[in-house]
């Protein structure tokens, strides 16, 4: 593994990776959105993909759909403080390499690197956990179903995700209310307050 391309919009969140990166890697480049990483894709390549969920524009999960499909051998190491979320299943079937939370230590994300590094994959203690206790069939959003919920509850506009997912302002809607049916929810207080409680987001995240 000699070149990472990490898409992470906090610097300091890459500088402290820098910091415990493998000797096998010769060069980290980094780019603030998915839309600029993916544009970097088109014209340079790498080896391994160091990805946030939570982004601006068209967020980490939509990322990781065009990463699978147009980079199928480029490896995903998905680093974000939302990763014990409904979505965690859907991004392991996806075959992302490795899943590791923020709020894990230095020592968890190195041990990670060099796993993907020996082809092998690797969970953070805190995501395995969730997947081996699972979620009940009501909390069980669908890929989209979620994807629209933290895009809604990032403070993008129905229009605005339909424009970057590629879908009508309808579908949106429908995705968005059918999340709220199946949680049991009825507001978008409802739906943050339980997104929160979920660590699906952080409190701070929430548009005023």
């Amino acid at each position: 593994m000699n070149k990472i391309l990490m898409i992470e919009d906090h610097p300091v969140v890459v500088d402290g990776v820098k910091a415990v990166l493998p000797d096998t890697v010769n060069e980290l480049v980094h780019r603030p959105d998915a839309e600029s990483g993916l544009e970097y894709l088109r014209q340079h390549s790498v080896d391994l993909v160091i990805l946030d969920l939570m982004l601006p524009g068209m967020g980490g999960q939509e990322a990781v759909r065009r990463l699978t499909r147009h980079y199928p051998k480029i490896n995903i190491l998905i680093f974000s403080a939302h990763c014990a979320t409904p979505i965690c299943h859907w991004l392991i079937q996806r075959g992302v390499a490795a899943l590791v939370d923020k709020n894990a230590g230095s020592a968890e994300l190195h041990e990670a690197l060099k796993r993907v590094t020996l082809g092998q994959r690797y969970l953070s203690q805190s995501v395995a956990q969730s997947q081996v206790l699972g979620m009940s069939d009501q909390d069980r959003l669908s890929e989209r179903e979620f994807q629209v919920v933290q895009l809604l509850l990032s403070g993008q506009r129905p229009q605005q995700i339909a424009d970057s997912l590629f879908i009508s302002h309808k579908t949106v809607s429908t995705y968005r209310q059918r999340a709220m049916t199946r949680l049991g929810l009825s507001t978008e207080l409802e739906l943050a307050q339980y997104a929160i409680a979920q660590g699906w987001i952080n409190g701070g995240t929430i548009p005023a």
